[in-house]
């Protein structure tokens, strides 16, 4: 599998390339523990990546999305300050079966909007699935939520709804461009 993610990414660079699309940025992000940077294989990947057009790499420390994977040997503990996740005020989700989903990190479509075909993304985007889910979010009600209820994102120490660790590329791309 990592062979053909892997070519389809470097086709995706090439088409990039001869296409030219003026604000398109690519981004490869890396999870894993330890530092990946220290890897000269995954250094010289991204060296050959980079010259097929991949404009930025990014390394990040492993999460459990969603609570699908164990990050730590200890159960989850809620902060002092439990965050309020962002992602159904600027993210939707459609899988290969047309489903919508609110978050990139329900990986199993647990959490489920609707289905394109059936309703156009603005109704889902706006219907009352999204905006009861936006409601019990502000709230930081995640205790009925499955998916949420064992997610690591708002535990994790942020800025604005932003996990910090995200927060220089987050105020990067949304406000530089």
């Amino acid at each position: 599998r990592f062979g053909e993610t892997l070519s389809r990414i470097e086709r995706f660079l090439i088409l990039k390339k001869e296409y030219k699309p003026n604000r398109m940025t690519t981004v490869l992000q890396i999870m894993g523990l330890p530092a990946p940077t220290k890897d000269p294989r995954l250094r010289a990947l991204t060296r050959r990546l980079k010259s097929l057009g991949l404009d930025r790499v990014v390394y990040r420390r492993p999460h459990n999305w969603g609570g699908l994977i164990s990050t730590s040997p200890s159960p989850l503990r809620t902060p002092p300050r439990l965050g309020c996740c962002t992602f159904p005020w600027y993210a939707l989700v459609v899988y290969w079966d047309g489903t919508v989903g609110p978050c990139p990190q329900d990986f199993q479509g647990e959490m489920i909007l609707g289905k394109v075909g059936k309703q156009a993304l603005t109704e889902i985007w706006n219907g009352p699935a999204i905006k009861q889910l936006r409601q019990l979010l502000a709230r930081k009600a995640y205790e009925g939520l499955k998916v949420c209820a064992v997610c690591d994102r708002p535990r994790r120490p942020q800025i604005a709804g932003v996990p910090l660790e995200y927060a220089r590329t987050f105020l990067k791309d949304k406000l530089l461009g």
